[in-house]
């Protein structure tokens, strides 16, 4: 099982986030991080015999609903998602685990495959596939929302989402697309989580707080950008944000 497929390690990689590496809205927003991190209180509930959601705290009154998109993922011609990158994920994790018992090395540690598909930037991964494949999740578990609040009917619902995927930017021309690594481009850098094209598939989403994970969004920029890993805030708090607009078709992964 690769790293990520054991959603524990999602949680507790967020709780091991310095608290300057988080947005938090306000204090409400501060209060929910600390009752994440008190694992104590967490239940799993995420077998494949257990009731959903994944997560659930009595003392906090909070259920918890853990789900993974990136930029990589679609749906095929039957209608099937097809995901490269995870697809070689697992086969490479695989290989090192034959390799490990082949070899009769004992290892306990976890094991997080970083690798990459070999397929063009545009076919491997795209803005389009990113905001598609963000809609399709959060439809996805908002039709199990009767099930989380049948189960806990007093608790408030957590969405929290995992983002593997790479950070954006927005081109100043199309030309800049020809860019090659190591060349600097001017651009406008993404900020997922205040963009409306995500942001309006929260407002319509079931869940009353949502915890934005993004563990790999790291570029460099002139001006030492750095990004949040990770946003929380609740449903109130997307009425009050000031959203961004962002061209399509400028859009263009830092990852050539």
């Amino acid at each position: 099982m690769a790293y990520y497929d054991d959603e524990i390690n999602i949680i507790n990689d967020l709780r091991d986030c310095r608290d300057e590496d988080i947005c938090l809205l306000n204090k409400d927003s501060e209060a929910l991080l600390q009752n994440i991190r008190d694992e104590e209180t967490w239940h799993q509930s995420n077998g494949k015999a257990d009731p959903p959601p994944d997560f659930y705290s009595d003392t906090h009154r909070l259920m918890m609903e853990i789900m993974r998109i990136d930029d990589h993922a679609y749906t095929g011609d039957n209608s099937k998602t097809i995901n490269p990158h995870i697809q070689k994920e697992n086969k490479t994790y695989k290989e090192i685990q034959r390799y490990l018992k082949e070899h009769n090395i004992a290892f306990s540690g976890d094991i997080l495959v970083n690798t990459v598909t070999d397929l063009p930037t545009e076919e491997d991964h795209s803005y389009d596939k990113y905001t598609a494949n963000f809609q399709r999740v959060l439809r996805k578990h908002d039709s199990s929302y009767e099930l989380y609040v049948r189960n806990h009917n007093d608790h408030r619902l957590i969405y929290f989402i995992l983002d593997e995927s790479s950070p954006y930017m927005e081109l100043d021309n199309q030309d800049d697309r020809l860019a090659v690594a190591g060349k600097a481009v001017k651009a406008r850098v993404h900020l997922p989580f205040l963009d409306k094209s995500f942001v309006s598939v929260l407002k319509n989403a079931k869940a009353d707080y949502f915890v934005w994970y993004m563990p790999f969004k790291h570029f460099n920029s002139e001006e030492k950008v750095v990004l949040p890993q990770a946003v929380i805030y609740s449903k109130d708090d997307l009425k009050k944000i000031t959203i961004q607009k962002y061209k399509r078709t400028l859009m263009s992964s830092m990852e050539i």
